[in-house]
């Protein structure tokens, strides 16, 4: 199994860092697709647990760190720095502890990981609208990571925010997606370029194999599916502090 790059991290371990996001990015493609095959069998349809929102996607994202090194905990505290300029925080203690949704350790690299989940309309990729539901969560994760990294003591440690975006298109046809909008490398730079306070430091692209991109989501009383929802690929937007 092989991910798209299309950027790749250019800061401090990035000899280190690159291959570990990427050998991650597979591994949850991995588990995604031995949970679609057990998923199909037990129930005699098609879905897969990356589609789910951002807290279900917690199993999935432990599995795949599993994967890679043993060494890893969901919920791991941390110090947090908070931003002086904010009004809001200049009659607080500069330092707060928080949680960090997954810490993983391997090859000497401490990584503390931020996921956000978000979902684009295929019809509408570069539509204003939508991409402000894909902006408002990636601003809130840069802030996470930035903090996160300033109050760090941690020599040796990576702080790595990654948001995972699904374009996506509804239909009432399970055979209507064969003329879905292609989304070019154009149309996804377009996109990435809104990106801000900063764009992603590192952007890999994995396209869903046919059995994946098309599931139900909705069923009539006699539970006959009605309604489908098209996947064609997932993108994995990191920002990365080293």
């Amino acid at each position: 199994m092989s991910v798209e790059i299309m950027k790749r991290y250019r800061g401090n371990a990035s000899k280190t860092v690159n291959p570990f996001i990427e050998e991650y990015v597979i591994s949850i493609m991995k588990c995604t697709k031995k949970y679609h095959r057990g998923f199909s069998r037990e129930f005699g349809y098609s879905y897969y647990n990356l589609f789910g929102r951002e807290r279900t996607l917690y199993s999935l994202l432990s599995a795949a760190m599993d994967q890679i090194t043993p060494i890893h905990e969901s919920e791991n505290s941390i110090i947090r720095k908070r931003d002086r300029r904010n009004p809001i925080n200049r009659k607080k203690e500069q330092e707060a502890t928080g949680r960090i949704d997954l810490w993983a350790c391997k090859d000497g690299i401490q990584y503390f990981f931020e996921f956000k989940r978000s979902y684009v309309s295929l019809r509408n990729i570069n539509d204003g609208q939508d991409v402000k539901r894909i902006l408002k969560p990636w601003k809130s994760l840069v802030k996470q990571i930035t903090e996160a990294e300033a109050g760090a003591s941690n020599r040796d440690a990576c702080y790595v925010g990654l948001q995972i975006i699904t374009p996506y298109m509804v239909s009432g046809c399970e055979d209507a997606f064969a003329d879905a909008p292609e989304v070019t490398g154009k149309h996804i730079k377009e996109l990435i370029d809104r990106f801000k306070p900063q764009p992603p430091d590192a952007l890999l692209r994995h396209f869903n194999p046919r059995n994946m991109r098309v599931i139900p989501i909705d069923w009539d009383k006699n539970d006959n599916p009605i309604k489908w929802e098209f996947h064609p690929f997932h993108l994995f937007c990191f920002t990365i502090k080293s």
